[in-house]
């Protein structure tokens, strides 16, 4: 009776706590997301796609048909992995209310659909037999280019796929050389809430410690978020302040070269930093914006507490899932596996250890078995050993995270473009990874994109009901405690222009690390969940124009700059293989190898 009662009382506590997390985390984009099914999310995305083609506009969304969404499935469910919370792949079911019985959308559900529950021995089964599907299907289709794209935090499960659905078609119409990849996480802000109150203890995932005593934790984020309200709401005025007049008089936009390629002692006094100058303060930041802002500050003052405390236990339930798809819990539970790998027995490490090892060795003689010796740099394998596939990385936000483990787990993949957008990893963490794929691919490319340090500060998020700023700002300012500014996200502008001395100078001179600002217009970025939404045709000096996406190399590369005087100077570099090729002696070149190879 007594187990009964605690039970009950458990299970009360639980629908209080989804209750007010709902509420509080729909500033952060979770209650827009709720109930959509993949249908009609990838529905909304391609008549936005579809409207900018024909120039009209769409009254109302119109649901796709079970037929044509049975020909959206087809293009794209080989291009989806669906991971769980514990990092396991999910197998989707792509048949939703009203085309539950459709045979033709039937055939493309993913190995393992029909069962309910996959034990961990179904899931692996499973999860390699898609992996395989999906690296046989890269071969048939002689792709070039294999673009793999993680979404960031606060995203249902629905929702992601439904774009992964249609950007998957959009991206194969727009380039049928491009195979994408879409990694699918459980990244809902009140789905991590909750699991991390109930399930997650000190990393030990699923324990009966934390189901029994989770109305204690509960209680304590609302503590918490009392006792740090006045500190988190005097943040929230600083970063408004900080936004009015610095962000358009300070370094960070007068020593930034326009995309154009104007101003190049711009450029020389911070290279690779590239600002879009379009649009202006007036055009994202309205009167009736300022005052609905103002009026919403009562309101912004009671749940800014709130949003601290629960949305930080929801991001340390985020970062955990960015890392449990390489390391699932049970690796670390029973005897020591000495067949398991460094890399990881994760979903996501399943499909990257398969891509490693089908495009990133390159076999010279199959019937001798010749691999290409991989501890090599990729520029200096010999023609033969030559992989024609590239692959892209491009992550958002939280994505970003997980873009990092990938290239240090995994140096070996033919890189050729990191795209990070709004990037929530840290500084610290972003030059390590990037330092370790570029020191083994010397053809690979660097870009950071951000939106304009205006707009980061005043997000306006849930109708005003909580308090302003993009998911980086709360980063920085809320779920985390930055002990350096490297440990600040590397999606601020400010931040990363602050820290750009940490970048190398060798790979910003050169163009291989870009840094982008966005500016003010329409066609441009202007919220934080806006870099991969089909953004709608708009009008920029006094031309209409169609905004660029995320996967067309024109949404992250640059002009590049105008020459000058200096410019036309030969580089250290330039001068040493000059030196080398007067001399011509094996001799002379040596002690200038390791330099040589290190450009």
């Amino acid at each position: 009776m007594v187990l009964n009662t605690h039970r009950d009382t458990l299970v009360r506590c639980g629908r209080w706590a989804r209750i007010l997390g709902l509420l509080l985390l729909s500033g952060c984009s979770a209650l827009p997301h709720l109930g959509p099914t993949a249908r009609s999310v990838a529905s909304e995305q391609l008549l936005s796609a579809a409207s900018n083609e024909t120039g009209s506009k769409p009254e109302a969304a119109k649901l796709m048909s079970c037929e044509e969404y049975a020909d959206q499935v087809a293009v794209a469910a080989l291009s989806i992995l669906a991971i769980d919370r514990r990092g396991h792949y999910l197998p989707v079911k792509f048949n939703d209310r009203e085309c539950v019985d459709s045979e033709t959308i039937k055939k493309y559900n993913h190995p393992g659909y029909e069962k309910d529950k996959l034990n961990l021995s179904d899931s692996k089964h499973y999860g390699e037999q898609h992996v395989e599907n999906i690296v046989r299907k890269i071969k048939q289709d002689m792709a070039s280019t294999v673009l793999i794209y993680i979404h960031g935090g606060l995203n249902t499960r629905e929702n992601g796929l439904g774009r992964a659905i249609a950007h998957a078609n959009m991206i194969r119409e727009y380039d049928n050389s491009i195979y994408p990849i879409f990694i699918n996480w459980v990244s809902d802000g009140l789905d991590a809430y909750t699991d991390q109150v109930f399930n997650n203890h000190q990393g030990n995932f699923d324990v009966p410690y934390k189901h029994t005593t989770s109305p204690l934790y509960f209680l304590a984020d609302i503590g918490e978020g009392v006792v740090r309200g006045p500190a988190t709401m005097t943040k929230s005025i600083k970063r408004l302040a900080d936004s009015g007049a610095e962000d358009f008089t300070s370094p960070a936009n007068i020593y930034c070269r326009d995309e154009k390629g104007n101003d190049p002692d711009k450029y020389e006094q911070s290279p690779g930093f590239v600002c879009s100058q379009e649009g202006s303060r007036e055009d994202v930041a309205s009167l009736f914006q300022t005052i609905r802002f103002a009026s919403m500050a009562p309101v912004t003052v009671l749940t800014s507490p709130f949003a601290d405390s629960f949305g930080k236990t929801a991001w340390d339930a985020m970062v955990a899932r960015t890392q449990v798809m390489f390391h699932p819990p049970e690796e670390f539970t029973g005897l020591p596996d000495p067949k398991r790998g460094s890399t990881g027995s994760g979903a996501l490490a399943t499909l990257l250890e398969k891509l490693q090892e089908k495009i990133g060795k390159h076999i010279v003689d199959p019937k001798k078995g010749e691999v290409c010796p991989s501890h090599r740099r990729i520029e200096d394998r010999p023609s033969q050993c030559e992989n024609k596939t590239r692959v892209w990385i491009i992550g958002h936000s939280m994505g970003t995270i997980v873009a990092n483990e990938i290239l240090v787990r995994f140096p070996y993949l033919p890189y050729s473009h990191i795209v990070y957008m709004g990037g929530a990893a840290s500084i610290k963490d972003t030059v390590r990874s990037i330092d370790a794929a570029m020191s083994y691919n010397g053809r690979v490319k660097f870009h950071n994109l951000s939106i304009h340090p205006f707009l980061e500060a005043r997000e306006f998020n849930g109708g005003g009901t909580v308090p302003p700023g993009t998911l980086l700002e709360w980063i920085d300012d809320m779920y985390t405690v930055p002990s350096t500014m490297l440990d600040r996200t590397v999606g601020q502008w400010r931040n990363v222009f602050a820290a750009q001395h940490v970048f190398r100078m060798d790979l910003r001179t050169s163009g291989r690390m870009i840094f982008k600002r966005f500016g003010l217009s329409c066609r441009n970025p202007i919220h934080h969940g806006d870099f991969d939404e089909i953004l709608p045709d708009c009008t920029v000096e006094g031309r209409k124009v169609t905004p660029l996406r995320y996967w067309q190399q024109e949404y992250w590369t640059v002009p590049e700059p105008k020459a000058t005087a200096a410019d036309r100077r030969p580089t250290r570099i330039q001068r040493v293989r000059a030196s080398r090729s007067a001399l011509g002696d094996r001799q002379s070149r040596g002690p200038f190898a390791a330099i040589g190879e290190s450009s």
